[in-house]
């Protein structure tokens, strides 16, 4: 319920309740949108899993310590994974493959490769953007497909737009090179099976209802959809 102020023109009024209706449709639409999910880590090699961080527990090299995300990102969806840096002194790969059976590092279609508090960008296995940024404890670095555009970003802010246009199903990819080492709280924002939440759009409220009507003023009471 809200109190809403209005003015005598009974045209202009039948408008703003009509403004209110697609607000609150909107509402539903946005905290939809904002949804996120844990990474469900499978195929792992050399890593143990605790949530959505993975650790490697075996010796150092890239042979070892990989594993992929059960989520997919369906093709042509706009979604993205994002991880956070739970220390500096590191060597790993995270970012978007859409060749799941292949965990080798070079396979990553668009990779955020963390290395000693620096960040660089590779693309099946080349390098695109050396030295482009920098991180630290606790930054969040992610991958973000936009229409058929990767984004790169840091706590938010695009540092890297990649050149290669994506259009594909895709899933999560990490790889890390020492022993000890931990790729922490990796997220995105499409469900694994059985995770799925509210996915249907949203519905436009119901009952929406005026009342105590004077001349500037309006009670406004709604059901959620």
């Amino acid at each position: 319920m809200t109190n809403v102020q209005l003015n005598n023109d009974t045209t202009n009024n039948k408008y703003f309740l009509i403004a209110i209706h697609l607000f609150l449709i909107l509402i539903s639409i946005s905290q939809l949108s904002a949804q996120s999910y844990a990474v469900e880590w499978i195929n792992t090699n050399g890593l143990s899993v605790n949530g959505n961080t993975v650790t490697k527990t075996v010796y150092t090299s890239w042979n070892t310590g990989k594993g992929r995300s059960e989520n997919e990102l369906s093709a042509g969806q706009d979604g993205w994974a994002e991880m956070t840096m739970s220390a500096v002194m590191v060597d790993l790969f995270f970012g978007f493959t859409s060749t799941p059976n292949n965990l080798n590092w070079t396979s990553i279609n668009y990779a955020i490769h963390c290395g000693s508090g620096n960040v660089y960008i590779y693309e099946n296995g080349a390098s695109k953007a050396p030295l482009i940024e920098t991180y630290g404890v606790n930054d969040v670095l992610r991958a973000e497909r936009v229409g058929n555009t990767v984004y790169y970003k840091k706590n938010g802010s695009t540092f890297y737009t990649s050149q290669v246009a994506s259009t594909s199903l895709l899933t999560v990819q990490g790889n890390i090179y020492q022993n000890g080492a931990s790729i922490s709280n990796a997220t995105v924002s499409f469900p694994a099976p059985g995770q799925a939440g509210d996915t249907s759009p949203p519905t436009a409220p119901t009952n929406l209802t005026a009342s105590n009507v004077t001349q500037t003023f309006v009670q406004l009471n709604w059901t959620a959809s």
